[in-house]
């Protein structure tokens, strides 16, 4: 017998902010490094793996300091979602704010 729970979370100003923080900064460490594949596969038909991608993070955080911010947990997430598929050449996903409408 399969159950299912549904949990309803009632967060404060204070966490509203840090978890919309977390999920702007998400967006945009997805939608770099889904630029950055595509940019590569253009160039040489290869594309950057999450280990050349986490390498590379320090170096984003450096240049934004706000990343530093949020979870380092939950920036790592969005390098490995870009890999997925394999849906870095032509005709590839769009990124999350195209898919939302958000710009």
């Amino acid at each position: 017998m399969d159950r299912a729970y549904e949990f309803r979370i009632y967060p404060d100003r204070q966490q509203r902010q840090l978890i919309a923080k977390t999920f702007g900064c998400c967006r945009l460490v997805y939608n770099h490094y889904l630029a950055e594949r595509k940019h590569r596969y253009d160039e040489s038909k290869t594309t950057l793996s999450y280990t050349d991608c986490a390498k590379d993070l320090t170096r984003l955080k450096r240049e934004k300091p706000f990343l530093c911010e949020v979870d380092s947990i939950a920036l790592q997430l969005p390098e490995v979602l870009p890999e997925g598929g394999g849906e870095t050449g032509p005709g590839a996903a769009e990124t999350v704010e195209d898919a939302e409408g958000v710009q």
